[in-house]
């Protein structure tokens, strides 16, 4: 073969090369997943675009709760409606503009609407916690309680109402030691049959990190040239990142606030005592961060000290970790910069509830 056609066949060659690497990478810039992805937003009622991380501000009710004459409620804005949503969702349950609609009842609650007194029949059980709780980054109906009702409606029959009070508790209400002045003043006015405590492991300490490594910052390869080989060296930095323990890093976060965890128990005790005076049972359900589910898990500690707590105190609790043990983080997350459990988090996290109760025989008999 003559050098001339072997050489124009190879520049012909190289020049196809070329052209599919631009489009690959011209169509991985458009379609693929960001370097750096944008964090939440909320849409407001006015139409102002505000960071999902001010949302509290927005929905929490303004006053204390021990302000009188209102009767028992939710501290959330009543009525309040926004869309909250991020760049380039996850999963199919946002809507086309990225967005999930959060809104509350006219009693302050994200919930549906219901009575203040509990109609005869009914089965209620009030539902404590912050926005895992609450279902920061979900649809109302893929929420824990929501979906414990449903499971609880299926399970007995008759009337269930599990009151969804995350976030609800009073202005920076995040844990066991705020949540017990409200149940005691208002919440038991709502008359429930159970309280579930659901309880995140940074209630314990402000510093506990929904993400416990440290995802590291962006570089890019050769001057930025190529997208797709900065995701490719991103991922793997990300993964190295994953592998480190951090166990000593989380429990140094525990050990620099002991005050909070005492706290913290002396709320879990308020509240069991006034679910026994009223006889009803108290459940605690221990929420994992998702993180690290899959590789060396570094909040165990947290685990074994509220485990420890509730055993001692003869508390119902289950521990939700082993059945999150072994997943992929990012499938259990709103989104690529929010680490809170998705509808599928969600839904494993009312399953094991629901068990705790039906293998401790905390449920009423079937309705007929």
């Amino acid at each position: 073969m003559p050098r001339a056609s072997l050489l124009s066949r190879l520049l012909l060659a190289l020049g196809a090369l070329l052209l599919a690497l631009t489009a690959g990478e011209l169509v991985f810039r458009w379609f693929g997943p960001p370097i750096l992805p944008t964090s939440g937003f909320i849409l407001t009622p006015a139409g102002e675009r505000v960071p999902s991380s001010e949302i509290y501000h927005y929905m929490v009710r303004r006053g204390n709760i021990s302000d009188e004459g209102e009767g028992p409620r939710g501290h959330l804005q009543p009525n309040f409606e926004a869309r909250m949503g991020y760049d380039q969702p996850m999963w199919s349950y946002y809507d086309k503009d990225g967005c999930i609609t959060t809104k509350n009842n006219s009693l302050g609650f994200r919930d549906d609407e219901f009575l203040v007194r509990k109609p005869a029949g009914e089965f209620r059980v009030l539902a404590l916690g912050d926005s895992f709780t609450y279902g920061m980054g979900v649809q109302a109906h893929d929420n824990w309680p929501t979906v414990l009702e449903r499971m609880l409606q299926a399970d007995r029959g008759g009337a269930v109402q599990v009151i969804n009070a995350g976030m609800a508790c009073g202005n920076g209400a995040r844990s066991a030691a705020e949540y017990a002045p409200w149940l005691e003043r208002e919440g038991m006015g709502f008359a429930p049959d159970m309280v579930v405590l659901g309880f995140c492991l940074n209630d314990i300490s402000d510093g506990i990190p929904m993400l416990s490594y440290l995802p590291p910052a962006y570089q890019p390869t050769f001057f930025g040239v190529s997208r797709i080989l900065d995701s490719l060296v991103m991922r793997a930095r990300l993964r190295a990142a994953r592998m480190e323990d951090r166990k000593s890093a989380i429990d140094a976060l525990i050990d620099a606030e002991p005050k909070r965890w005492l706290q913290v128990q002396e709320g879990m005790q308020k509240l069991q005592q006034l679910c026994l005076a009223a006889k009803i049972p108290f459940v605690v359900a221990v929420f994992p961060m998702i993180s690290q589910l899959d590789g060396q898990y570094p909040y165990g500690r947290i685990h074994e000290m509220v485990a420890t707590f509730c055993l001692a105190r003869g508390i119902h609790c289950v521990d939700l970790l082993p059945a999150f043990r072994g997943r992929a983080d990012q499938s259990l997350w709103v989104h690529f910069t929010d680490q809170h459990p998705n509808d599928v988090g969600h839904q494993i996290m009312a399953e094991q509830i629901f068990a705790l109760l039906r293998a401790q025989q905390l449920l009423p008999p079937k309705a007929r």
